[in-house]
């Protein structure tokens, strides 16, 4: 998303004195009734950040459907 797709996205949940998450939410719920799908057929992306050694890793996962479909090995974030 570009910075100023989000800064739109700020004003319309200020304008509706609502939080992204919600706006995030029905997003979601209106591309589900849409498509005729079900939560149990999205993939969700996750990300978990931690510290090893010096190091600041990030693990990935994907789920679908409650159950883990793939997950990264923790890798370092790079810093340029």
């Amino acid at each position: 998303m570009s910075k100023t797709q989000y800064q739109e996205l700020q004003k319309l949940a200020k304008q509706h004195n609502v939080s992204m998450a919600w706006l995030g939410r029905r997003a979601i719920a209106w591309f589900l009734e849409q498509n005729n799908s079900t939560p149990e057929e999205i993939n969700y992306v996750s990300f978990d950040v931690a510290h090893r050694d010096a190091n600041t890793v990030q693990t990935a996962r994907i789920v679908r459907d409650s159950a883990v479909q793939r997950e990264s090995d923790p890798t370092a974030i790079r810093r340029s």
